[in-house]
């Protein structure tokens, strides 16, 4: 799926990228983004998840703690906008569906910026078209995969085969199935 993600963002190398939510999906998505040759920047409350982010080279910022804006233009600079000092994002990934993340969006008018949406958050929104067109933003949803995405995953798992096996952090046996969903939707652990 996170290779879809990042697919239908259709990334350039020397892009850049942010994704909100480092779980599983995120840091996936943050794999193929940099397989594309994108820089990335993980966006989590949790600073466990983060930590393993960056361990994988990635830029982070932690959406409790600390300034967004500013950790995201010390990360990629000043990008071209319709607005004064917005950040250089090419690409944002949306894996966690939380309604403000989509207003920054579009509030930062990024010219050609692209916005994939994965993460679900079905409430109605009003949306300025208009500025949408003037900075030739894109929201583009996600879900799902293609068999070509397989082959993708497959060269995406032999570049990181030492960094993706820490996405594992724990093996449980089949009998502790219930308690192994409690642990995993905690994102401390």
């Amino acid at each position: 799926m996170a290779t879809r993600v990042v697919k239908r963002a259709h990334p350039k190398a020397g892009e850049n990228a942010y994704i909100l939510g480092a779980g599983t999906i995120g840091l996936a998505a943050a794999f193929a983004l940099r397989h594309f040759g994108c820089k990335v920047m993980v966006a989590d409350r949790s600073d466990y998840r983060l930590d393993l982010a960056k361990s994988f080279g990635c830029g982070v910022v932690n959406t409790l703690k600390d300034n967004v804006k500013q950790t995201q233009l010390n990360c990629f600079g000043k990008g071209y906008s319709l607005k004064e000092n917005q950040p250089n994002i090419n690409i944002t990934i949306d894996v966690t569906g939380i309604p403000d993340f989509l207003q920054d969006f579009l509030d930062s008018q990024i010219i050609d910026s692209r916005f994939v949406m994965v993460g679900v958050d079905n409430n109605p929104k009003d949306i300025d078209l208009l500025g949408m067109i003037f900075a030739s933003q894109s929201l583009i949803g996600s879900g799902g995969y293609r068999p070509s995405d397989v082959a993708t995953v497959f060269y995406i798992l032999k570049e990181n085969q030492k960094d993706i096996s820490k996405m594992v952090t724990k093996i449980y046996p089949w009998e502790e199935l219930v308690s192994t969903i409690k642990n995993a939707a905690d994102p401390e652990k």
